[in-house]
């Protein structure tokens, strides 16, 4: 229930700052290779993070304190409440599992990436 509402929040303040009017929502979660190495993150544990997910490592350190702490299965969560979402924000609703980017943003554990067409 917090991430929907979290997620909810996050998709209005979205639509508030761009002014946008969506037509559609594509929502993307934290794709396996961040998940996996999402505990050695949060304890510091840099030296054990692969060598070709090392570049995940500076975006985390800006990030660190918005990232909620949260190992539930997003996808799932957001699947059961898509109908939901959709009735919220009056458009159709995308959601699938990201993946991870060198450009660009990422999504992490408890903070799905939100895009507005």
């Amino acid at each position: 229930e917090d991430y929907i509402t979290r997620t909810i929040q996050d998709t209005r303040e979205i639509i508030k700052a761009t002014g946008m009017q969506p037509g559609s929502i594509s929502i993307s979660v934290v794709p396996d290779e961040i998940k996996k190495i999402f505990p050695l993150l949060v304890k510091g544990d840099m030296s054990s993070i692969p060598p070709d997910r090392k570049w995940i490592i500076p975006e985390f350190m800006k990030i660190r304190n918005l990232i909620l702490q949260y190992d539930g299965d997003e996808l799932s969560i957001l699947n059961e409440n898509k109908h939901f979402l959709e009735t919220t924000f009056s458009c159709s609703i995308s959601i699938e599992k990201s993946a991870a980017s060198r450009r660009g943003k990422n999504a992490w554990p408890g903070r799905p990436l939100i895009h507005i067409q």
